[in-house]
Parts: structure tokens; C-alpha cells; sequence
């Protein structure tokens, strides 16, 4: 199982920490979660066309590891710069979103 859970939940999962972090949703454990990804060597920043070639480029095999995408090849490493956003290189997740699940955590134990 990967980190993120089974496919219903996980579904249920993004949609809920994608919401939180739309609306700026404030709670006591994502801005330390935020901070550690922040500084982490496993760390990517894409934009969102990136991560959707990413996405294109793993074709079937983004949908049948859904749940383990630690499975896949990693993100590319790249730095921040004007329009990208956080993404984790090992789970794959967007990582404002992520972080806003309570019950989420990391792949690599930091949090």
C-alpha cells in the first residue's frame, strides 16, 4: 500500500486537501508539514503542465498504481521559480494539498 491509501479514499483524499487549499483553510499541522517538504532533498517544483506531461508520459501506469505512485519513476528535480508549484519527487503528490490531510503523511517519514 502506498502512502496515500486506497484508490475511493484516496480520491476522497485530494479533493478534500485540493479544497482546504483553495480556500486557504488554515489548521495546526500543515505549515510545519509545508516547511519540511519545503526544505526536503525529495522536493520538485513543476508547473502544473509539467506534472500533466508527467502524468501523460506514465499513461496507464499513473492509473494502476494510483494508490502506489512511489512506484513510478520519479519527478524531475528543479528548482522554484515564477509559476511552479511543490510537488514531492517520491509520492508524486501536490504538496500544498497533501499536507492539509490530517491523516496523510509522508513517504520517507518526515512527518
Amino acid at each position: 500500500m502506498g502512502c496515500c491509501g486506497k484508490p475511493v479514499r484516496q480520491i476522497g483524499a485530494i479533493a478534500a486537501g485540493y479544497m482546504k487549499a483553495l480556500i486557504g483553510k488554515q489548521d495546526d499541522y500543515s505549515a510545519g508539514r509545508i516547511e519540511i517538504c519545503t526544505k526536503c532533498e525529495d522536493n520538485t517544483w513543476l508547473t502544473l503542465k509539467e506534472y500533466s506531461q508527467w502524468l501523460v508520459e506514465n499513461g496507464i501506469k499513473v492509473l494502476r498504481y494510483f494508490t502506489q505512485l512511489e512506484k513510478l519513476p520519479m519527478l524531475e528535480k528543479k528548482e522554484r521559480t515564477k509559476g511552479t508549484k511543490l510537488f514531492c519527487r517520491k509520492c508524486k503528490c501536490y504538496l500544498k494539498a497533501k499536507t492539509k490531510r490530517e491523516k496523510e503523511h509522508c513517504p520517507i517519514d518526515k512527518w
